[in-house]
């Protein structure tokens, strides 16, 4: 045997020292790997920290913004109520006048449709049924031309509110010399109302 190959087979450093280098070194190796795994944990639990409150702010303002638009929606519910009661009244406010009948508009007509020699005796409404009774001079010829303006004979017949116009009397007065006459009329529907839309 060769001194060199003595030599490379003996170890002049004790067992413990070895063993205990190597648990030292994988001692080291422990430390820094249950230091990466904290320290990957407190990155982690930072971020989820950070997320967190980023979301439960986020929750916050959204909680916010929905009891502002719950006040907003109750304040147009009771505006939104009150417009429907509204409307619901302006309807039957409506539905009345429309129904109402105008019977100046009567007289208006028969005014404006009577001949100047003609005057007006008196005038009766039943429902659609006029009575007409009125004085003329000793001709009759003034009731003819009544008779034709009330039918609008030639004329506008949207505006006319009558359907028919029918001669009924007329008796000669001899003391006055006129004539006093009934003309029965009959109003079309709705031609005494007064319609708004």
């Amino acid at each position: 045997m060769s001194v060199t190959s003595l030599s490379s087979d003996v170890n002049f450093i004790p067992e413990d020292i070895v063993h205990s280098r190597q648990r030292e070194k994988y001692r080291k190796k422990g430390f820094f790997v249950g230091l990466s795994f904290v320290l990957i944990a407190l990155i982690i639990g930072i971020a989820l920290y950070v997320y967190n409150s980023s979301t439960e702010k986020k929750i916050d303002s959204y909680k916010k913004q929905l009891d502002e638009n719950l006040v907003q929606i109750e304040t147009l519910q009771d505006v939104g109520e009150s417009g429907y009661k509204l409307g619901r009244r302006l309807n039957e406010i409506k539905g009345i006048i429309n129904q109402r009948r105008l019977y100046s508009n009567l007289l208006t007509t028969l005014l404006a449709k009577s001949p100047s020699t003609i005057e007006i005796k008196g005038i009766e409404v039943d429902g659609n049924d006029v009575i007409y009774t009125g004085y003329t001079p000793e001709t009759y010829s003034p009731i003819a031309e009544l008779k034709g303006n009330i039918l609008n004979i030639g004329n506008d017949l949207e505006d006319n509110i009558f359907n028919t116009a029918n001669f009924e009397k007329a008796t000669l007065d001899d003391e006055d010399n006129r004539i006093t006459f009934t003309v029965g009329l009959e109003l079309k529907e709705g031609g005494l109302n007064d319609r708004i839309d």
